[in-house]
């Protein structure tokens, strides 16, 4: 893992409010670096983070919206950015 990925990972999680932040490998959606506070499951969010990227971007295409640039998640306590 880069010096400078952990860096900006860091720098993200430490924004107010931001609980983990992560970088995941699209293959098979393992956290390949986090920062993440001690409840957060990193791992599970990042396969999480993954599944959701891969499965939005296969029904933007079929739907003829083009490529999928980022994606957010609102729920009842947070929210997630891909």
């Amino acid at each position: 893992m880069s010096a400078t990925l952990q860096q900006a990972l860091g720098t993200l999680a430490a924004l107010p409010g931001v609980r983990a932040a992560l970088a995941a490998t699209e293959s098979d959606g393992l956290a390949a670096a986090s920062v993440a506070a001690v409840d957060v499951d990193a791992d599970a969010l990042a396969a999480f983070g993954t599944a959701l990227f891969q499965r939005t971007r296969l029904a933007n295409a079929a739907a003829g919206y083009g490529e999928t640039r980022q994606l957010s998640l609102d729920a009842e306590h947070g929210r997630v950015f891909v």
